[in-house]
């Protein structure tokens, strides 16, 4: 299921009704190569030249170019309504995980490494009793 803001969007303090997010989290440079990949709604400068996503300025780029590392999120992959728009994909991690981290609400937010190397030990949080 989807939260009302949108799975890939960055959560909002106001939602109606009541949710209670478990959220699935990457380490940031991972998540950073998946996007690269598969940018979904996403939209930047990834120039083909292998150095997505552009942590640092590559050695092929003159300094009279500048590469633009702003990245902007859509509604659809077809650079629909846009919805956010953040300086860098880094920012974008930054900014998504601080809205879960900071909420004023329940929350369980599980590292994506935990679940693949600690399999049976995330699966026993099931029989936790959840009170919202």
């Amino acid at each position: 299921y989807n939260p009302a803001w949108g799975k890939h969007s960055v959560p909002h303090q106001k939602t109606e009704g009541k949710v209670f997010p478990i959220v699935l989290v990457k380490d940031p440079y991972s998540w950073m190569n998946s996007m690269c990949r598969l940018p979904y709604g996403a939209h930047w400068d990834r120039r083909g030249d292998g150095s997505c996503p552009n942590l640092v300025r590559s050695n092929q780029t003159s300094s009279s170019e500048r590469a633009t590392y702003e990245v902007v999120v859509t509604r659809e992959r077809e650079r629909g309504e846009v919805l956010a728009a953040y300086p860098s994909l880094a920012d974008f991690w930054s900014q998504w995980i601080n809205g879960y981290l900071f909420r004023d609400q329940p929350r369980l937010i599980v590292r994506y490494e935990d679940l693949l190397f600690h399999a049976p030990t995330v699966g026993r949080l099931r029989k936790w009793r959840w009170y919202l």
